[in-house]
């Protein structure tokens, strides 16, 4: 019996996005050289469904950080993230989560009016998002107080009870 890692993926499945993803931006390199040298390659139309799919991991790895980067409180460096996959990933499913992130965002460093703007594109596109309530009304899921934590949790310094942070991490039912 062989333990490679794909053996052990079928039965602890994980998210590979949430790792280091220098592989697969270099992949994504050599994969868009061999489509501008060779287009009419045997292997091109291969080469191009690979690169929606790498492309796609890395529209949801920069959710994934800007995830990180709303739980330590830097709330510029997660509108960045959102903003760079909505403004250089418009064709990935992750858009809607980079609108929402961008949102969030702006409503936590007090720019409302373009906070409105992004919830407005959200509603707009994306109306079934769960960050959205009826009547295009944003749910703000993070506050500046941060998360809320319980009385085991402040005695104890964080070690029991952590609060479960929220998450953007909308994916669109094919």
């Amino acid at each position: 019996m062989t333990s490679s890692p794909a053996f052990f993926s079928r039965f602890i499945p994980s998210d590979d996005t949430k790792r280091d993803i220098s592989h697969i931006q270099i992949a994504f390199g050599e994969f868009s050289q061999l489509l501008s040298r060779y287009p009419d390659s045997a292997y091109a139309p291969d080469a191009r469904q690979r690169m929606i799919h790498m492309r796609n991991m890395l529209a949801r790895h920069e959710i994934h950080v800007a995830n990180y980067y709303f739980r330590r409180g830097a709330y510029m460096a997660a509108l960045n993230r959102g903003k760079y996959v909505v403004e250089h990933m418009q064709q990935t499913p992750s858009v809607a989560d980079g609108l929402a992130i961008m949102a969030q965002a702006y409503l936590l460093l007090d720019l409302n009016d373009l906070a409105e703007d992004s919830i407005g594109v959200l509603c707009e596109n994306f109306p079934d998002h769960p960050n959205l309530k009826p009547g295009c009304v944003f749910d703000s899921v993070y506050t500046v107080d941060g998360l809320q934590r319980s009385w085991l949790n402040e005695i104890s310094f964080g070690l029991i009870d952590p609060p479960d942070p929220p998450q953007f991490n909308y994916r669109p039912k094919s």
